[in-house]
């Protein structure tokens, strides 16, 4: 929550530049799953992303969360999606229509910091892994942040899902080659 808005957008920028440099976005088919940045937590700007892969990539379709219980209900969505808030400020479909999970090509997965084996911190609760655990082996896990990994995250659970690659605005970490 140091960083400005500014900064923010910036370096959200750079991330997409950085996706669209490091995946041929254009041949990907089915869906993309990203989440809506809360402005509060200085989240990456996914709907920078949004547009930039709109027009690279037309054919995709796009996929938000929805919170139920314990779990992260996939639900179409594109920019005329009428919204509601949760009550942890997160923009969800006020009327989500199912989006199906294995056609989804890739999952940006927001984090708060991550390791150079690929493992994530996020704001806890495990949404995401149980998400990730749902997704095909296909579907690409790319995680996105703006500050570099640490060296190793300690707790490490047997149900968390590491990420296949992920971006900061300085690198990009591929996990497939170990």
């Amino acid at each position: 929550q140091s960083l400005s808005y500014t900064q923010v957008e910036a370096m959200s920028q750079v991330l997409v530049k950085q996706l669209l440099t490091h995946f041929q976005v254009e041949t990907w088919q089915g869906g993309v799953h990203i989440f809506l940045p809360i402005a509060a937590q200085r989240e990456f700007n996914t709907l920078l992303l949004y547009e930039a892969l709109s027009s690279v990539a037309p054919q995709l379709s796009w996929a938000v969360p929805k919170i139920n219980d314990k779990a992260l209900q996939t639900c179409l969505w594109d920019k005329d999606t009428a919204m509601t808030t949760n009550r942890w400020g997160i923009a969800e479909p006020s009327e989500p229509v199912d989006f199906p999970v294995e056609q989804l090509a890739a999952v940006i997965v927001p984090m708060l910091c991550f390791d150079l084996q690929g493992h994530r911190v996020g704001y806890g609760g495990g949404f995401y892994d149980r998400f990730l655990a749902t997704c095909l082996p296909r579907t690409l896990r790319i995680g996105v942040c703006f500050f570099e990994p640490l060296p190793q995250i300690g707790e490490i659970n047997p149900h968390d899902i590491a990420l296949h690659y992920c971006l900061s605005p300085n690198h990009f970490w591929d996990f497939t080659r170990k």
